[in-house]
């Protein structure tokens, strides 16, 4: 069809003119290793074994986007609501997401909560139950720049054929909508036991299709050690 050659060719220029090929990460290095970082229509998946702080990272990619001129969009099924806007409130004011919780704020620090509230970069919608169709519906609606779903871990779904379908959707939806997507997933129990070891691919829960559909794989992770301090051990 030479209507349609025409506008892949247009499409091409538009893209190859450009000076931003993709949105970036909040850290330069991984914009450059994933050459030009976050860009449309793709899948970044986000790993970690639990309190690591994947959502916390997440945050901060939506955030570093959303500044960048970046529409975002936040779709979480666990800890939402007032829980989840005191993390955001947190890392934009420095202001301890504990005492946001506890309503343990000294005056100064309820009036830049409050002054932060009217600046929240994006939105969240809470899913919980939500089946894999209706986050493709909302990412094709929307059309979001980017959006996360925290977590992948609690779709709908019990078997392996229904994990790999509701990646194969996803990854579909956000190529459809022009969407990068980022995807948060918990890990495997296994080699949890170990300790936390730094975790690999095969460390994502569910399926392996996850690691084969997304353009990038990157996984948080805090090395853990014990020491003498005062009364007992100390972690961080």
């Amino acid at each position: 069809d030479p209507e349609q050659a025409r506008d892949s060719a247009a499409e091409f220029m538009d893209w190859y003119e450009s000076d931003q090929s993709g949105w970036p990460f909040p850290f330069s290095p991984l914009t450059e290793c994933t050459q030009g970082g976050l860009r449309p229509g793709e899948v970044t998946m986000l790993g970690g074994w639990s309190g690591m702080g994947k959502t916390f990272l997440l945050g901060q990619m939506l955030r570093c986007c959303v500044r960048a001129g970046a529409r975002a969009h936040e779709y979480a099924n666990e800890m939402h609501g007032p829980q989840r806007t005191a993390r955001t409130l947190t890392a934009m004011t420095g202001v301890p997401a504990g005492l946001i919780q506890r309503k343990r704020l000294a005056p100064d620090q309820l009036r830049e909560v409050v002054q932060a509230l009217g600046q929240l970069p994006y939105e969240t919608t809470p899913t919980p139950g939500w089946p894999v169709e209706d986050y493709c519906r909302a990412l094709r609606r929307h059309k979001w720049d980017v959006a996360g779903i925290d977590t992948v871990t609690n779709l709908p779904c019990s078997r392996v054929d229904e994990w790999d379908r509701a990646c194969v959707m996803l990854a579909d939806a956000a190529a459809q909508a022009g969407t990068h997507l980022i995807l948060v997933s918990q890990q495997n129990l296994d080699r949890d036991k170990d300790n936390n070891p730094p975790p690999v691919g095969r460390d994502l829960r569910n399926t392996g299709a996850w690691y084969q559909r997304a353009r990038v794989v990157m996984f948080v992770h805090r090395d853990q050690e014990s020491v003498e301090a005062g009364d007992g051990a100390q972690l961080w």
